[in-house]
């Protein structure tokens, strides 16, 4: 499994195809202009960013550790709820003051 924050992987033909195409449009401008001097030239290198040692969570796995915690996660909150409304229902005597209405 890939790393959160590793970046993507370079795809060489991809930047070698930019370098060439910004290198001709500027091979073109210069013509189009009539100069006789050589045409400049972009020359590039790449390097992988560099990824911190990783000590402390060395294959570490969140998903597969906490993953199981999500799915109680709306029974759990559900239930909550309800709780709350049967109590908030308790502690102003609705019910009461309906039969007293008439209501129910």
């Amino acid at each position: 499994m890939q790393k959160m924050n590793k970046p993507g992987e370079k795809n060489h033909e991809i930047l070698q195809l930019q370098q060439s195409v910004d290198n001709n449009i500027m091979r073109y401008l210069r013509e189009k202009e009539g100069g006789d001097w050589p045409p400049p030239r972009i020359e590039s290198t790449y390097s992988d960013f560099p990824e911190p040692l990783d000590r402390f969570l060395q294959s570490v796995d969140v998903m597969t550790m906490f993953g199981a915690y999500y799915f109680i996660l709306g029974p759990l909150i559900s239930f909550m709820v309800v709780s709350g409304d049967l109590t908030k229902e308790k502690e102003l005597r609705l019910r009461q003051g309906l039969t007293v209405v008439g209501v129910s």
